[in-house]
């Protein structure tokens, strides 16, 4: 139920576009006891800007906010479990986009508006801001918030720990 919870700030707000991403290393997909979420890194509840998680039917789960609804999706692509995994969830032209070890994982959601300055929230890892029922049971290494889409080749670039794309706003 170890958590890091970032302060707000205004570097932390989203736009038009997000990547959400992170090293993950754990056994189960679902949360502590019943909980079928286990959140990885989130911002807002509400608006929010974005909550990755992995859920219990295997897949990643990414919400984000529109006019005011929640908008969720699921990847189409399981998270291996017991082993070392980069997964990336983003809002590209108003849709989610995912990907798995830096392969296209699915896509979901639509005409996503993301809130901007109105989302005054912390960011947590670890869990999401609906707090420790969704905490995450296993090891996070460099999550990172990007405020635009990366593209497939950008991701593959972190994956390979390639430093020209450490930060760029």
């Amino acid at each position: 139920d170890d958590f890091v919870e970032v302060p707000h700030a205004e570097i932390l707000t989203v736009d038009n576009e997000v990547t959400v991403m992170a090293w993950i290393l754990t056994s189960r997909h679902g949360g502590p006891d019943t909980e079928s979420f286990q959140g990885i890194i989130s911002k807002g509840n509400p608006p929010r800007s974005y909550s990755l998680y992995t859920q219990s039917a295997g897949t990643l789960h990414f919400s984000t906010t529109s006019a005011g609804a929640y908008v969720g999706s699921s990847s189409s692509e399981q998270v291996p479990l017991n082993e070392w995994v980069h997964v990336a969830a983003m809002v590209s032209g108003g849709d989610h986009l995912y990907y798995i070890n830096g392969e296209p994982a699915g896509t979901g959601g639509g005409g996503i508006e993301l809130p901007g300055l109105t989302d005054t929230a912390n960011v947590v890892i670890g869990r999401t801001n609906e707090g420790s029922t969704r905490s995450f049971l296993g090891l996070i290494d460099d999550a990172r918030v990007y405020n635009r889409a990366l593209t497939q080749d950008e991701i593959k670039l972190i994956i390979r720990g390639d430093t020209r794309l450490a930060w760029s706003p």
